[in-house]
């Protein structure tokens, strides 16, 4: 079994301190272990307090500030991806930096990237069969307000359909 290595998360020296081995600590006040939560698409995240200010943290980018030797500003300019693609596996072999284009390739070589993959994202609420109706009321000229009342769609979001900026 390894040992547990701690490590002072940038910018917050002094007050958290994150683990090789999925643990993340407070050093001032309580001195406790955190517990993540899990976000809606599956990553887990911290709220960090500092001058009585709170920020949220995905788990994978503070392993990564910490143990792959980066700033935190390098982090956000860049991504963490996931060797296995399991969002809440953050083990320091699991993880490694890349750019949008590694992670768009690493997509396509695991066969994860596909045309229609919009359908599958579980943030997406509507069906295609909805979508389709309201680009046919689109040009059919109707209102987005009316096209709201008839489909259920969201009128900003058919607005965002009209101007081509979703569903393309």
């Amino acid at each position: 079994m390894n040992k547990e290595i701690w490590k002072d998360i940038f910018w917050y020296e002094w007050l958290y301190q994150v683990s090789n081995i999925w643990n993340v600590k407070s050093l001032f006040r309580y001195k406790k272990t955190l517990k993540p939560k899990k976000r809606k698409d599956w990553y887990l995240e911290f709220n960090l307090y500092k001058n009585k200010k709170v920020k949220f943290f995905r788990w994978h980018r503070l392993v990564a500030s910490a143990f792959l030797w980066c700033k935190l500003e390098f982090v956000w300019n860049n991504l963490v991806c996931h060797k296995n693609d399991i969002r809440d596996d953050n083990r320091i072999e699991n993880l490694f930096l890349g750019t949008h284009k590694d992670n768009a390739q690493d997509c396509i070589k695991k066969g994860r990237w596909t045309d229609n993959s919009w359908e599958k994202n579980g943030m997406n609420i509507y069906a295609i069969e909805k979508i389709d109706k309201v680009k046919l009321l689109i040009k059919e000229w109707y209102k987005n307000i009316d096209i709201e009342k008839t489909t259920g769609v969201y009128h900003k979001t058919v607005s965002d359909i009209r101007r081509k900026k979703r569903w393309r």
